[in-house]
């Protein structure tokens, strides 16, 4: 679906961005994502091999 896909390219965006952040900064902004999804919603990402930075 389009909003299928929208929602993956996002997500591949954000978690392209959250790989350049350094390491220890990614937890607090990890868990708020994750929050921030399920608030809305949002059904969970499908991982991809060698793109998971854990949200």
């Amino acid at each position: 679906s389009t909003v299928r896909q929208a929602t993956e390219r996002r997500r591949a965006e954000i978690a392209r961005i959250v790989a350049a952040m350094p390491q220890g900064q990614r937890a607090g902004l990890i868990r708020a994502l994750r929050a921030f999804s399920e608030a809305g919603g949002e059904p969970p990402a499908h991982r991809k091999a060698g793109a998971d930075v854990g949200w």
